[in-house]
């Protein structure tokens, strides 16, 4: 493996470097204001496994009744409107941009205005008198961070959620596998009416590493296992825990294939429901957004290489990704994925990409857990 390099960042430097930023320019009235277009509305609300996750997961947890609620991000007031269908005393629906308005006429024509407040502010200039139960937001960007409407709901808890809230969803993880992607390639470059075009194969790829790509694989896409690479716990992360991610990756392809980049991923769980309360459902409601999964409006978001290569099933596979902030102020995140050479790199321990080597350290170990366990049991007799 050679080191190569795709980036996303904000300024160019070496050659064996592609830079671009994914919306790097997004400025947070720009950002406000994008979400005033009613088709971005029309296809979030039209993404079923999104709406109806968050459906299932307020009015199945019995957690709202007599409750007061803030919907970080409200749109067109849909949570808001779950959360009062599910019991809610009263819900704070907080939208910055001017489909507020909106929202409002949503919440008049169901009957809710007794409980649903709309109120067209960013979250962040809300006074900290208001003190809430529960928090819900759909916060979730391309690759999970994009946007980073994840600090507002920070924000929110830090400022209004009562000790021993709740927060809707409360885990989130990101996810990867090695790839082909093949939806991104679907002209065939050698047969342009009886004509050879293979220049054209050049400039497409150039053109597709300029960002991440946002597209929809199939499972024989998917050449490898999934590996975690960020787990975040709603309760207590914080904006720098979010701010820069680095993992370094080793993985064992299971299918023969073209490889051609790396997948992102994500996905979320709501809370647990109360045990206690006889009348919540048992269901711990999760969105999975994976190649796995029915299909969202997030997609997938796929960084390729600068070219494709062969794989065998079981070939190890190392590359480090980054993710961070462009600035402090920024809404979006440098990606750059690092190729590195798993024979010659340290791995973690323990490490489970299928070599050999790292097969027998975590059989080693594991079977020193369980000795350890027998001693504990002896001790304990």
């Amino acid at each position: 493996m050679n080191g190569n390099k795709v980036e996303t960042a904000a300024d160019k430097s070496a050659n064996l470097v592609e830079e671009t930023v994914l919306d790097d320019s997004t400025s947070a009235s720009t950002y406000f204001e994008s979400y005033e277009d009613l088709t971005v509305h029309r296809l979030m609300l039209e993404d079923i496994p999104r709406t109806e996750s968050y459906k299932r997961a307020i009015t199945l947890s019995n957690m709202f009744k007599n409750k007061i609620v803030m919907d970080v991000g409200a749109g067109t007031g849909i949570l808001s409107l779950f959360c009062a269908q599910a019991g809610a005393k009263k819900v704070y629906a907080v939208e910055a941009s001017k489909i507020a308005s909106i929202a409002l006429e949503n919440v008049k024509e169901n009957n809710f205005a007794d409980v649903v407040e709309v109120i067209q502010s960013r979250v962040e200039d809300l006074p900290e008198s208001i003190k809430v139960d529960i928090i819900v937001s759909e916060w979730m960007g391309f690759y999970l961070l994009h946007e980073s409407m994840i600090d507002s709901v920070i924000h929110a808890r830090d400022k209004h959620l009562k000790p021993g809230g709740k927060i809707f969803p409360e885990y989130a993880t990101l996810n990867c596998a090695l790839c082909s992607a093949s939806p991104l390639f679907t002209t065939n470059w050698d047969n342009i009416f009886g004509h050879k075009m293979s220049s054209m194969r050049v400039l497409e790829r150039q053109s597709l590493m300029a960002k991440p790509q946002v597209e929809m694989l199939e499972e024989e896409d998917i050449l490898s296992v999934s590996r975690n690479i960020l787990t975040i716990d709603m309760n207590s992360v914080t904006v720098q825990d979010v701010s820069a991610i680095r993992s370094k990756v080793f993985i064992a392809t299971h299918n023969s294939g073209i490889y051609q980049g790396v997948v992102l991923w994500f996905d979320v769980t709501f809370p647990e429901p109360d045990e206690e309360n006889e009348e919540a459902s048992a269901e711990i409601v999760q969105l999975d957004t994976s190649p796995f999964s029915p299909q969202t409006h997030w997609k997938q978001t796929i960084i390729l290489w600068p070219e494709d290569r062969e794989v065998e099933e079981g070939d190890i596979v190392a590359f480090e990704l980054f993710l961070g902030r462009s600035n402090p102020e920024s809404r979006s995140y440098v990606i750059q994925l690092s190729e590195l050479d798993a024979a010659t790199e340290e791995h973690p321990v323990p490490c489970e990409c299928g070599s050999a080597k790292c097969d027998v350290v975590r059989a080693f170990l594991e079977n020193c857990d369980d000795n350890n366990e027998d001693q504990d049991m002896l001790s304990i007799n």
